[in-house]
């Protein structure tokens, strides 16, 4: 699965290089996918992190392609489970602006935060921390942050030294 992963996000970048990157959407729930996301990026790095969820209480819809929207989710909370400390939770939040047309979902760590020199890179392809330690390539974020731009939002961070970042993502619905 991993070796799958890791020749799916080359793919991925080699097709937004060359402008063949696509997206299906269709309507699709937010919130179910955030909370399945998360159960996932928990299992799968076999992470003892608790999550803490601050969702609307009834459904909210954007028109996505589901599982680029799942990536993105599953790769922000990934980086969030590598980074924080296990005592320490993760945040998901889910706003739904309805008068604004749009969906905002933060997820925020308590991990050691990102440099101030290396935020406006972070998004950039092979832009990895510490790559070694943190066992990552790079391109993740670089991949988030263009299915996100391909769905008409955005993706921007906050991130303060020692105490954390917070990754925001904004949607259209």
């Amino acid at each position: 699965q991993r070796l799958n992963r890791l020749i799916d996000t080359f793919v991925d970048v080699s097709r937004l290089e060359n402008g063949q990157f696509s997206i299906y959407p269709g309507r699709v729930e937010i919130v179910s996918i955030l909370r399945k996301a998360a159960e996932q990026s928990v299992a799968q790095a076999r992470s003892k992190h608790q999550i803490i969820f601050e969702l609307p209480d009834h459904e909210v819809e954007v028109f996505a392609d589901i599982r680029r929207i799942d990536q993105v989710f599953n790769q922000v909370l990934s980086n969030a489970i590598r980074f924080s400390p296990e005592h320490e939770p993760i945040h998901v939040t889910c706003e739904d602006k309805e008068a604004e047309g749009k969906v905002i979902v933060s997820i925020t760590d308590r991990g050691p935060g990102i440099p101030e020199t290396r935020i406006k890179e972070i998004f950039e392809r092979f832009a990895a921390s510490e790559p070694l330690r943190a066992g990552g390539l790079g391109v993740g974020l670089y991949i988030s942050k263009s299915i996100v731009e391909a769905h008409g939002g955005s993706m921007s961070l906050e991130s303060y030294p020692q105490k954390g970042t917070t990754i925001r993502i904004e949607l259209p619905k």
